[in-house]
């Protein structure tokens, strides 16, 4: 547009100096040069406005400028803490890493304990189902010879007894005056306040009875006989009579008993029964204590050295100690293992040693 009014007022200038020509050419020279400055005015306008504009927009820019640098600035705040964060998070998970790897090692190593211990376990068990196998076998053996010397064993007994028969009703026949005596002064020592509901003739038949069903009279040993007597009388007389037992059963707890029970009278004659009997020597007022490996012949000898002895081992085994009662034994080792002990007489027992870890026999010294 500058250049444009430029050629325009030089070409006034032309024709003005060309010598004034026509008065036509002066106006349009005005008006022309009316336009250039119109033009010129509006172009300053316009140029002023979009300088105001630019300047605007410069000073919009650089406000936008200072918030991108400001953002920029957050920005990069930001970046380093998140940075901070992702290293920190970085050494948490590698700490929890190492962690879990070192739990992980140490469950691998107890799961390795536990199957060798399982492993262990389980050969052991098969040792132990094959002892108990053996153990069986062994039984069975020993179970089936026990009852060839049991069948063996009753056959002599019979034979003994055929043959002491004569001896066994002689001896019989001498005791039962005794056994009477026993049983009318058991029925005497009856108090009175009870002889009404149990008569005493009662008491004196059902005394003999019980003497005859036990076999009392046929005992052999004297000292095991007198004994028996008089516990089936001590027993008998203390349950009609309400008496406690007391745990005694040699023939002076039973003086003792009746005593007790029926006061003064009646009893003189049993302490004079009582001491007679003992100096004649006929009651034993102690019980001795034998292990069965002394006390029994070779050939019943099979259950105690052979079957009780490995079946102990067994339980010990399973246990780690053998049984702390007689009871224990009884159940654990004799009637678990199916063993079978040869018979007592009469006034005999088996009894079991815990410190010993043996089995023994109490009979009469």
């Amino acid at each position: 547009m500058n250049k444009r009014a430029t050629l325009l007022v030089a070409s006034v200038l032309t024709l003005t100096g060309c010598g004034g020509k026509e008065k036509g050419l002066e106006l349009e020279r005005q008006k022309l040069t009316l336009d250039l400055m119109k033009a010129q005015n509006e172009q300053l306008a316009t140029l002023t406005q979009k300088e105001s504009e630019l300047r605007a927009l410069e000073k919009k820019n650089q406000g936008a400028l200072q918030e991108i640098e400001r953002e920029r600035a957050e920005l990069q705040a930001l970046q380093e803490k998140t940075a901070q964060k992702e290293r920190a998070l970085q050494e948490a998970v590698a700490k929890e890493e190492a962690r879990l790897k070192s739990e992980e090692d140490r469950l691998k190593a107890e799961s390795k304990a536990v199957s060798d211990d399982h492993l262990k376990m389980q050969q052991a068990w098969r040792e132990i189902t094959t002892k108990r196998a053996e153990l069986d076998l062994r039984l069975a053996v020993i179970e089936k010879a026990q009852e060839e010397a049991r069948l063996a064993k009753e056959a002599e007994r019979r034979a003994e007894v055929e043959r002491k028969r004569p001896e066994v009703m002689e001896r019989m026949k001498r005791r039962q005056p005794f056994l009477e005596e026993l049983a009318a002064m058991a029925a005497k020592l009856v108090p009175a306040s009870q002889a009404i509901e149990q008569p005493r003739s009662t008491v004196r038949k059902a005394l003999l009875d019980r003497f005859e069903k036990t076999g009392v009279a046929a005992i052999e040993d004297e000292d095991a006989f007198a004994l028996q007597a008089t516990k089936t009388a001590s027993e008998y007389f203390r349950s009609i009579t309400g008496e406690k037992d007391d745990g005694q059963t040699t023939a002076g707890a039973l003086g003792q008993a009746f005593v007790r029970a029926a006061g003064a009278a009646g009893s003189t004659d049993f302490e004079k029964w009582r001491q007679d009997y003992l100096k004649r020597g006929r009651v034993s007022r102690h019980l001795a204590i034998t292990p069965v490996t002394t006390y029994f012949a070779a050939n019943e000898m099979i259950a105690f050295r052979v079957a009780i002895p490995d079946a102990m081992r067994l339980y010990k085994a399973e246990n780690g100690a053998g049984p702390k009662t007689h009871d224990e034994f009884m159940e654990k080792i004799i009637k678990a293992n199916r063993i079978r002990l040869p018979d007592l007489p009469l006034g005999q027992r088996y009894v079991y040693d815990p410190k010993r870890e043996e089995l023994m026999v109490e009979h009469p010294q």
